[in-house]
């Protein structure tokens, strides 16, 4: 048996985020629509989120998403810095931000 394992950092430049926004069917984004709550980093109870968490900013336009999961120590690090600068960068842009998990 072989195991495969993907080593890499982050990134925490909002623009290259941008950039590795991944393409979504319209079944999924339909469903994180109207199933998940829909967040603002600015208002979420972050003592709430723990290492299960996924947050993730779609746009339903574009057809686009990007996952943040709490699970990986970069969207942990700096009392969660990066997720909650990211998701306002993307909300900035015109994407919502939902609490998936």
């Amino acid at each position: 048996m072989n195991t495969v394992g993907i080593v890499g950092e982050l990134t925490f430049d909002c623009q290259q985020m941008m950039r590795e926004t991944m393409s979504m069917r319209s079944e999924t984004l339909e469903k994180i629509k109207n199933e998940c709550p829909s967040v603002d980093p600015n208002t979420i109870d972050w003592s709430s989120v723990n290492r299960d968490t996924w947050f993730a900013c779609v746009s339903f336009e574009k057809n686009k998403g990007y996952y943040f999961p709490i699970a990986e120590s970069e969207n942990r690090d700096d009392n969660y810095s990066r997720v909650k600068s990211g998701m306002a960068y993307f909300i900035s842009q015109g994407f919502t931000a939902y609490k998936l998990q």
